[in-house]
Formats: C-alpha cells, sequence, structure tokens
C-alpha cells in the first residue's frame, strides 16, 4: 500500500508545507525576540538558540503533516537530513539577501525585498530537499525500521 504522502496532492503538501514554515517562523522570531529582550545573548548567540528550536519543531511538522509515511525512516538520521537541509537553505536565504544589499544600496533601507528574494529561493530549495531527500520514500518495509 503505498504511503499517505504519496497519494496526497503536490498542492496540498505545498500549503500543509508553508504553514509548517509559518509555524516554525513564528517559533524562531518569538524565542529570538523573547531571549534578546530577556537575557544578555544578544542577537547571535539568541539566534543560535532559536534556530534549532524552531528546526525541530518543522521536522516534527512536516514529519507529521506535510510529508506523512506509514514507513518513517529512522528519526537520527532523518532528522540530521533535515537540519542539513535548513542549513544549507538558511545560506541560499542569506546569500542573495547579502548580495542584493551590496549591489543595491537602496535596498537596505528596505531590506524585506532581499529578504522575501532570499526566502522564496530557500523555501523552493527547502521543499524539493525535503520530498526528496529527508522523507524520500524507502526503498522497502526491511530497509527503513521505525525508529
Amino acid at each position: 500500500m503505498k504511503s499517505p504522502v504519496f497519494r496526497r496532492k503536490l498542492s496540498q503538501r505545498i500549503v500543509i508545507f508553508l504553514i509548517v514554515g509559518g509555524v516554525g517562523f513564528v517559533t524562531d522570531g518569538g524565542i529570538l525576540t523573547l531571549l534578546t529582550k530577556a537575557t544578555l545573548l544578544g542577537p547571535y548567540f539568541s539566534r543560535a538558540i532559536s534556530f534549532p528550536i524552531a528546526v525541530s519543531v518543522t521536522w516534527y511538522l512536516n514529519r507529521h503533516l506535510t510529508f506523512v509515511s506509514e514507513n518513517y525512516a529512522r528519526k537520527g538520521p532523518e532528522y540530521v537530513r533535515y537540519m542539513m537541509i535548513q542549513i544549507i537553505g538558511a545560506v541560499i536565504n542569506f546569500v542573495p539577501y547579502s548580495l542584493l544589499i551590496a549591489l543595491v544600496p537602496s535596498f537596505a533601507s528596505i531590506p524585506i525585498l532581499p529578504f522575501a528574494i532570499g526566502s522564496l529561493l530557500a523555501m523552493i530549495f527547502n521543499f524539493l530537499g525535503m520530498h526528496f531527500f529527508v522523507f524520500r520514500r524507502p526503498v522497502s518495509n526491511q530497509s527503513n525500521p521505525p525508529g
């Protein structure tokens, strides 16, 4: 029997993925704001805490809502693959953001535009990475026992 992830329409997976991403954004931003306001950690150390927490939240939600499967891979290796994709996605987001601000100085006063471009590129990469690398269809039930 095929797992539900492969019966669900691509458009449904994308919508759920976007909603989960919104939850991750709120989680990341909320923790970041709380830590920078309530502690002396500063924005960089606070982000070092908020990012992995948000990634963990989105991994769980994507695993159980977006890319639902009856044949889960082992959680540990799957989580490592997920974190790798998220880190690469963060770099993909940051590079065009930084380049656009450096090349078009007027973007410094409206950073939401280069941020949106970087986010769109990262979102596309992340979805494809999740679909084909993290939550891929297992080869057989024996090779990917639940974990």
